[in-house]
């Protein structure tokens, strides 16, 4: 039975699997019906287009994020009674990450009542009138979602930052799971330029800023994978010393 640091390595490497496969391949995504995520009515009216396919996609989305949020728990236990900055820096980050995680999730709780309130405008029981209403209610809720997201997308990259700080202190020489600690560092900053950007930088394309906040969100994925590589193999620095396998 997994269980432990190897069931949570095990989760992790899994959840980020599902999730990055489900945001892919959902409608108005880079793979089904791509359209530009910023023009809400667009990715409406390609998640109404294929309900069915959007609700399994955002369905998968969830179960990977929760399986993120089991995997990254343990290593809460890395920073247990140590009052040193990179323990108290990991222990903020894992927190941090639980809460960002949540946001995200409820957002594509929202997603999913979009979807479905474009299923019941395409009813054909359904007025012109009701339909017209349904559809509105479905654009509400997407630019609802997109409101979560935004919390999401600031304090992900706190919670990331933190994350490599507390990996960082607790790793050795330099190897791959030193520079996915790295990592976590260098697309938390990135995320946080972004950011800010997307608030100050009026002038900028709103949908470029988007395909980079996924391109440093995508590499955080990776090296959430790796971290799961970690725990899975009772990796030093990833597991309490007296689990560690080297």
């Amino acid at each position: 039975m997994l269980v432990g640091s190897k069931g949570a390595g095990l989760a992790l490497m899994v959840g980020v699997i599902l999730a990055i496969v489900a945001s892919l391949f959902y409608p108005g995504g880079p793979f089904i019906n791509p359209v530009d995520q910023s023009d809400f009515a667009a990715a409406v009216d390609a998640l109404g287009e294929q309900p069915n396919l959007a609700h399994l996609m955002t369905m998968l989305v969830i179960i990977g994020m929760l399986l993120h949020v089991y995997g990254i728990c343990a290593l809460l236990r890395l920073g247990q009674g140590k009052r040193c900055l990179g323990g108290i820096a990991l222990r903020t980050g894992v927190f941090a990450s639980l809460f960002a995680w949540g946001i995200f999730i409820i957002g594509l709780s929202q997603r999913h009542m979009a979807i479905h309130l474009m299923q019941r405008s395409a009813n054909s029981a359904e007025s012109a009138d009701m339909a017209r209403q349904f559809e509105a209610l479905a654009l509400d809720s997407q630019i609802g979602m997109a409101g979560l997201l935004m919390g999401f997308v600031w304090i992900w990259p706190i919670a990331s930052t933190l994350v490599g700080i507390g990996l960082l202190a607790r790793l050795g020489s330099l190897d791959v799971f030193k520079v996915a600690a790295y990592g976590f560092v260098v697309v938390g900053a990135g995320g946080m330029i972004i950011f800010l950007l997307a608030q100050h930088a009026s002038g900028l394309n709103i949908n470029n800023l988007l395909v980079a906040t996924n391109t440093f969100q995508m590499f955080g994925s990776i090296f959430l994978f790796i971290t799961g590589l970690g725990l899975y193999q009772g990796r030093s620095g990833f597991v309490p010393d007296e689990e560690s396998a080297g």
